[in-house]
């Protein structure tokens, strides 16, 4: 049914419906008794469909009046369209704020569940679903995403008289454990798993899985050393404020990315966003940080003999990153109004994250240039690229020794 839904009437929703495609297989009149392109909760259903809608497709809304029809989900290789029974849907719109707040806590995409409705609604087809789909994998999965099911398997292999005691895993069941309990276990169920390890061999989990961290940033330092998109290295410092913490004496976290510091004019323009505002975990003062590329040029051409000038694109940089921390402190009261994510502005610092020296070929008398220039700057730290991750190289190193000593 609706195979070639496009050969239909076809109308584009005006303000009110975001002015989506809408196909229908009946005289608009007839069912809305009017020609505006608009009926009852339409913009909600409209809002919905372009929300779930995948960024390659156009969303399309199909309505029918054949009574036989349910609702379903067309997905083809240029839309996304929900199939709607006109009649059905205006009979059941009317508002309930409880079931919109529930529906919209579900895993699933709304605009899908009317699939797992159809499936739900036949027994037979569900039971060959099931029966395809159920293997030990996907047992194992259901089993590990919570101590509460892993006792129920427990409990019903015991009343099978099936021996639940097994050989040490080998190492590739052994990860694929790992990577069910990261993906399908909550983490209270992680931490309550965890708080049953012994001292000693908890310190051991720690070290191993700190120094697998490092090694996977280090990889990406690797691998992505040229890489000269801005949005890639901010999504890699993102939630990874341990790389951060390198550069200060004192632990850091994320407080806020895309972080609006202030500076609007009253004309609504000039507000001022920095890449992300950290702060100090036990001081709660804020740092600001501003991340470029490690191709970001540090210097130009030789001003003088063994004198180089810094380029406009880190002098540009710095000072908008100190315009930033002007800006906080001026609207810092403005700023701080919600008690849920207080932070502090005494003198606070920044970071700026710029360039490599070994993609510039900064050596010898560069080097001296560039160094004069960043230690005279003050609440700003400038640190390149090749210099935090060579700190992480050394805390790796560092990691792995004492794995060694300890052994």
């Amino acid at each position: 049914m609706f195979e070639n839904f496009e050969d239909l009437q076809c109308e584009f929703g005006g303000d009110n419906l975001s002015g989506i495609r809408i196909y229908h297989d009946f005289k608009w009149e007839d069912i809305f008794h009017h020609s505006h392109i608009a009926f009852q909760h339409g913009k909600c259903l409209i809002s919905r469909i372009k929300k779930e809608c995948p960024s390659d497709k156009t969303p399309a809304l199909i309505l029918t009046d054949n009574p036989l029809c349910e609702e379903f989900l067309i997905e083809n290789d240029k839309f996304y369209a929900l199939v709607v029974n006109i009649e059905k849907y205006l009979k059941k719109s009317k508002y309930d704020f409880s079931a919109n707040y529930l529906a919209n806590s579900s895993q699933i995409p709304l605009t899908n569940a009317v699939n797992v409705k159809n499936v739900i609604n036949n027994p037979t087809l569900l039971t060959a679903i099931l029966e395809k789909a159920i293997n030990i994998e996907q047992i194992g999965i259901w089993a590990s995403s919570g101590a509460e099911r892993w006792l129920q398997l427990q409990s019903l292999l015991r009343s099978n008289n099936i021996e639940t005691q097994s050989k040490p895993p080998d190492a590739n069941t052994l990860i694929q454990n790992l990577k069910w309990l990261a993906e399908h276990t909550d983490y209270n169920s992680v931490t309550s798993i965890i708080s049953q390890i012994n001292d000693d061999d908890l310190k051991k989990l720690q070290s191993a899985t700190g120094i697998l961290h490092f090694k996977n940033l280090l990889k990406i330092w690797e691998e992505n050393k040229t890489n000269d998109d801005e949005l890639f290295w901010q999504e890699v410092f993102s939630n990874r404020s341990e790389i951060i913490s390198q550069v200060f004496s004192y632990p850091v976290v994320v407080l806020k990315d895309k972080a609006y510091v202030g500076g609007k004019l009253i004309n609504n323009l000039g507000g001022k966003v920095a890449d992300y505002l950290y702060q100090n975990k036990n001081t709660k003062n804020a740092i600001i940080v501003e991340i470029k590329t490690p191709m970001t040029r540090l210097l130009k051409s030789e001003y003088r003999p063994n004198v180089y000038s810094v380029s406009e694109d880190l002098s540009g940089s710095v000072n908008q990153t100190l315009l930033y921390v002007n800006s906080l402190l001026k609207d810092y009261y403005s700023l701080d109004r919600d008690e849920s994510s207080r932070f502090e502005a005494n003198n606070p610092r920044s970071l700026l994250i710029i360039g490599s020296f070994e993609n510039e070929g900064i050596v010898g008398e560069k080097k001296k240039s560039f160094e004069t220039f960043r230690n005279d700057l003050r609440n700003i730290d400038v640190i390149t690229f090749n210099e935090l991750f060579g700190k992480i190289a050394i805390l790796l190193t560092l990691l792995q020794q004492s794995e060694i000593i300890s052994e």
